[in-house]
């Protein structure tokens, strides 16, 4: 058994491997956030508590190993499954003010399922309060990874279609605040159809890189803001290249 802190260095986590299976253990928990920060104060807490805290219902679902048995506790995870709807335990502006991040791992999910938003999610994802905790709370870094695995996954164009639908296009740019019009209106409908052009040219292609594909949507999304620059400590720097 290995302790774990850099899968998350807030919590304490172990790690085990048996058989060929790595396995991540933690303990339940209830979470209380500030409000300038994603990360909890940690609590131990009940199954339900713990079930609540999650993203999306149909990643709180529980698997009772003594009884072979799926539980769900919030009363939505299975129902949510089997009618292919990605929604929140919680209120969803409640659990996207708490973590932001969560706005993108709900698209990034629904996309790799071809599951459907609910709508309340949707409207709290647009909510100007979401939109900008995005920009103060989450780090690029995170953001990146949740960009990461919308490009590797297998609908990736359903991912950016839902992106520029809820207006978040600007937000995986990190556009300057000066220009926080980039991405939005013509230029988002030119950015997501540039990325959808694309992906259809790579999927007629016998095989392709994945590592190359990636790179290219990218490339088409930034398309539009091509040549386009903005100051920063009194340089003009390009927004793509």
């Amino acid at each position: 058994i290995q302790q774990n802190p850099e899968q998350s260095k807030h919590l304490e986590t172990a790690r085990l491997k048996y058989k060929d299976r790595w396995i991540d253990l933690v303990n339940l928990r209830s979470e209380t956030y500030a409000t300038s920060s994603r990360i909890p104060e940690m609590h131990f807490g009940t199954p339900l508590e713990d079930a609540l805290r999650r993203d999306i219902t149909i990643n709180s679902l529980f698997y009772n190993i003594n009884e072979r048995t799926v539980e769900d506790l919030t009363g939505q995870g299975i129902a949510d499954l089997r009618a292919g709807l990605v929604r929140t335990p919680l209120a969803p502006l409640t659990t996207f003010l708490d973590d932001p991040l969560r706005v993108l791992r709900a698209i990034r999910f629904a996309a790799r399922f071809l599951f459907r938003l609910d709508v309340d999610l949707c409207e709290a994802a647009q909510h100007p309060e979401v939109r900008a905790a995005l920009f103060t709370k989450i780090s690029r870094e995170r953001i990146g990874t949740e960009v990461e695995g919308m490009l590797r996954g297998a609908h990736p164009v359903v991912a950016f279609r839902d992106l520029h639908r809820l207006g978040l296009l600007p937000v995986l740019c990190s556009c300057p605040k000066e220009r926080d019009d980039l991405m939005t209106g013509k230029q988002g409908d030119a950015a997501f159809a540039c990325l959808q052009r694309v992906h259809h040219l790579l999927s007629l292609r016998e095989s392709v890189d994945a590592n190359e594909a990636r790179l290219a949507l990218l490339a088409a999304l930034l398309l539009p803001v091509r040549g386009m620059k903005y100051p920063l400590r009194k340089k003009n720097v390009p927004l793509s290249r």
